[in-house]
């Protein structure tokens, strides 16, 4: 309930996750799904023609894994590296000052808020790799502890970008940064 009380998370929320931008999202994961699918055939062929299907599995689970995690660092990192830069230049930066919300709220706003888009496919993708993951026989606790690492990693990383994102002039210095 905390979150539809922050005023700064809200406003991502109503701007981000627009129903044609989840559709899209969403329709994006699957679409990647299939095509990494695709080229799993090619490298899960034995020699004698066969498809070895754990092979295929494993391989299916692991690159879509890793494009999921790889999108949702970029895009939390760049998104998070022009938050409070964006503020300054839209000159609404000193709003923030005179704002009655807490610290905590405006820090979870920025955190999770330019990044909604980014968190909603590592969502998406979550079924996919619980699927692969149980027909490339890994145990259900590896799946979810390895995403759950991800995601954590990936705040600390957000954080990080904040920080510099705070401390930057403009958004080509944040992005160097």
């Amino acid at each position: 309930m905390a979150s539809l009380e922050n005023a700064e998370l809200l406003r991502y929320v109503r701007s981000e996750l627009r129903p044609a931008r989840v559709l899209a999202l969403i329709a994006g994961v699957v679409i990647g799904a299939v095509i990494l699918a695709l080229a799993g055939f090619s490298g899960s062929r034995e020699p004698s023609g066969h498809i070895n299907q754990l092979a295929y599995w494993q391989f299916l689970h692991a690159a879509i894994f890793i494009a999921a995690s790889i999108v949702l660092v970029l895009w939390t990192l760049i998104s998070s590296a022009h938050a409070l830069v964006g503020e300054r230049t839209q000159r609404t930066f000193d709003f923030w000052r005179a704002t009655r919300l807490s610290a905590a709220t405006l820090l979870l706003g920025k955190l999770f808020g330019p990044s909604l888009g980014a968190w909603l496919q590592y969502a998406a993708a979550l079924p996919l790799l619980l699927i692969t993951g149980a027909l490339a026989h890994f145990r259900l606790a590896a799946v979810l502890a390895s995403y759950a690492i991800i995601a954590l990693w990936t705040v600390a990383v957000d954080m990080l970008a904040l920080c510099v994102s705070a401390r930057a002039k403009d958004g080509r210095k944040a992005q160097l940064l």
